[in-house]
C-alpha cells in the first residue's frame, strides 16, 4: 500500500480538522482562561489525542476493507489495510491507557477499550453503507472531542471558575452538536455525487437505496432542524449579545446559505457546490471559536 493510498482511506483531511478542534478547545477554553487541568502537559495532551485520531483512522482501514474485500483489484490492499486498521485500535487503546495512568484516572482507559471493540464489531457485522454507518461516523467525532473534556478537567476551581467551565461545555455541545449534523448532511450529499458510481459497484449507500430526491430530503432536513435548533437554543439559553451574534453571522448565515444551495440542487455540478458551502461553514464553525474564547478572556 502506497502512502498516497494510506492517507487517502484514512481521510486525512477530516483527521487534521479533528486535531485543531481539539487544540483549539484546549488552548481556547481551558489553557488561555487560565484552568488548571489534569492534563498540565502539551506532551501528554497531543498523546490523548493521537490515540484518538488513530482510533479514527483505524476504522477508515476496517471499513475500506469491508468494502473491497472481494473486490479481485483492491483485495491485496484491502487485508493490508485491515492488518493496519487492528494495529491502530490497539496503539490506541495503548496510549488511552498510558494517559489514563499517567493523570490518576486509570478506570477512564476503559473509554478507549469500549469504544475499540464496539467500532469494530460494528464494522465487521454490518459492511452496507447505510444510515445508521452515516450517522456513526460523526457521531465518534464528536466523541473524540468529549473523550479531551472527560480526561482534561479543571482541577483546584472555584465556584464562579466551575460556572464559567459549564458555560463553556455549553457551548463546546452546540459545536459538536453542527459538527455532526454538519458531516451527516456532508456525507449524503456527497453520495449523491457519486451516484452513478456507487449504483454501478452495487454499494448501497443511502441515495441508492432511497433515491437521489430523497436523499436530498433527508439532507435538508436535517440541515433546518439543526438551523433551527441551534438558533431556538442560543436564543433562549444565551444572553450574551456579542456571542448569539457569533453563532448568527457565523453559524446561522451559512446554514441558510445551505439550505438554499441544497433546495435548488438538482444536477452533479449544483451538489457539488453544495459541498463546497459545507466545506465552508465548517471553516467558519473553527474560526468563531478563538473569537468566542477571546471574548471571555479580554472582554468579560
Amino acid at each position: 500500500m502506497s502512502l498516497n493510498k494510506f492517507f487517502e482511506i484514512i481521510n486525512w483531511r477530516k483527521l487534521i480538522y479533528l486535531i485543531l478542534i481539539q487544540l483549539l478547545f484546549k488552548i481556547c477554553f481551558l489553557y488561555d482562561l487560565g484552568f488548571e487541568t489534569t492534563i498540565s502537559s502539551f506532551f501528554t495532551f497531543f498523546l490523548l489525542s493521537f490515540a484518538t485520531i488513530i482510533m479514527l483512522a483505524s476504522g477508515y482501514l476496517i471499513s475500506y476493507y469491508n468494502k473491497y474485500k472481494f473486490d479481485r483489484v483492491e483485495e491485496k490492499v484491502a487485508k493490508r489495510a485491515y492488518s493496519i486498521g487492528i494495529f491502530c485500535s490497539i496503539i490506541s487503546v495503548i496510549l488511552g491507557t498510558f494517559v489514563s495512568i499517567s493523570i490518576g484516572k486509570p478506570y477512564h482507559s476503559f473509554i478507549g477499550v469500549i469504544i475499540a471493540l464496539l467500532l469494530i464489531a460494528y464494522l465487521h457485522y454490518n459492511t452496507d453503507k447505510d444510515f445508521l454507518s452515516i450517522v456513526l461516523e460523526p457521531c465518534i467525532n464528536a466523541l473524540c472531542i468529549f473523550i479531551i473534556w472527560w480526561f482534561d478537567t479543571p482541577v483546584d476551581t472555584t465556584d464562579k471558575q466551575w460556572e464559567e467551565y459549564f458555560n463553556f461545555q455549553l457551548i463546546a455541545i452546540v459545536y459538536v452538536f453542527l459538527s455532526i449534523v454538519g458531516n451527516i448532511v456532508y456525507q449524503i450529499i456527497k453520495d449523491i455525487v457519486n451516484f452513478n458510481n456507487d449504483y454501478i459497484k452495487n454499494i448501497k449507500t443511502l441515495p441508492v437505496l432511497l433515491g437521489r430526491r430523497r436523499g436530498k430530503s433527508i439532507a435538508l432536513f436535517f440541515t433546518v432542524t439543526g438551523c433551527l435548533t441551534v438558533l431556538g437554543f442560543a436564543i433562549n439559553y444565551i444572553d450574551n449579545i456579542f456571542i448569539l451574534s457569533i453563532i448568527f453571522f457565523m453559524g446561522t448565515l451559512p446554514e441558510l446559505c445551505l439550505i438554499y444551495l441544497i433546495s435548488k440542487a438538482n444536477t452533479e455540478k449544483e451538489f457539488k457546490k453544495v459541498l463546497k458551502m459545507s466545506n465552508l461553514t465548517y471553516l467558519l464553525g473553527i474560526v468563531s471559536i478563538p473569537l468566542v474564547a477571546y471574548y471571555f478572556r479580554y472582554a468579560c
